[in-house]
């Protein structure tokens, strides 16, 4: 498949007549039919069937054959969709490579084709979320059981002795010293603050924040905001943020570039070394006032 070269120019052109007689359709594949596709495009000369596709109304299947499994064919259901012209995936465009170094507009894309997912594709989730789920336990907080041999037995504990100077001769009473917190406890209470005061950030922020410091694949994402501390209505909403805020690329999501301005250096649940990492990027993904609109990967 055709890639544009990074650091290179390309000429535009607009097509205005191309879509009056054809439709611009947004494919959207599995993991297993992008497999099938290129393995068919792979051995495509040692096989004599050819792909197909049926529309059914807005269902319809494609079938794809297998060269590396004797000629069996592979069939994947689908749905299709209308986009409306001002939700976000309905300002996509069609862009068609004409040459080295040209590319040709040739329209609008209004309507989504669903790939159906298969048993292969539930089984990948599965596995995902499995380990999310294990990730999540490791955080869980242990209840000891009243049963438990380390439960009534009695602690002897010293109190602290009480520093008191020399008695004076003048009348004013004795000052007496306290000894301060130990530096274990008093980090202890700032991670429980810090933790506590993350949680209360609204969801979109913390990803924003998140994916400044580099690009997440959904499953890892979720499992550090879960660790983190999540609230349970905002666990199914990160497929909303990172459609307003992120770019996928290569399986994992980048923060687009127009949300780098609503990036915080000083974001105060950054390490020292997160906040100066941001620092230097910050300057190079800011989007002008007149680019907000584009979603383009960051620079990292």
């Amino acid at each position: 498949m055709a890639a544009l070269v990074e650091g290179s120019q390309y000429g535009l052109s607009s097509q205005g007549n191309y879509s009056k007689n054809k439709t611009l359709i947004f494919v959207k594949l599995t993991d297993s039919a992008l497999r099938s596709i290129e393995e068919y495009l792979k051995y495509k000369g040692g096989c004599t069937q050819k792909p197909s596709i049926q529309f059914e109304g807005n269902q319809g299947v494609i079938t794809v054959p297998r060269p590396s499994q004797g000629g069996q064919q592979q069939r994947f259901g689908f749905g299709v969709s209308t986009l409306e012209k001002d939700a976000p995936q309905g300002s996509f465009e069609c862009v068609q490579q004409m040459g080295q170094r040209a590319l040709e507009s040739l329209g609008c894309l209004l309507h989504k084709m669903q790939i159906h997912a298969s048993e292969d594709s539930y089984e990948k989730t599965r596995v995902k979320m499995a380990v999310v789920e294990q990730e999540s336990k490791k955080n869980c907080t242990k209840v000891i059981k009243v049963t438990s041999p380390y439960v009534g037995r009695k602690v002897k504990v010293k109190r602290p002795q009480l520093s008191v100077p020399p008695r004076q001769s003048s009348s004013s009473p004795p000052r007496i010293t306290f000894g301060k917190p130990t530096g274990q406890n008093h980090n202890s209470v700032s991670t429980n603050e810090s933790r506590s005061g993350i949680v209360r950030r609204s969801y979109r922020e913390r990803v924003i924040h998140l994916l400044a410091l580099r690009p997440y694949k959904k499953p890892e994402l979720l499992a550090r905001l879960m660790k983190e501390g999540i609230k349970e209505q905002d666990r199914k909403g990160l497929s909303a943020v990172l459609s307003q805020v992120a770019v996928l690329k290569d399986n994992s999501y980048c923060l687009a570039r127009h949300a780098w301005n609503q990036v915080c250096d000083d974001w105060p649940y950054y390490t020292p070394e997160e906040q100066e990492l941001v620092k230097r990027m910050r300057p190079h993904n800011l989007t002008p006032p007149s680019e907000n609109g584009h979603h383009s990967p960051p620079d990292y």
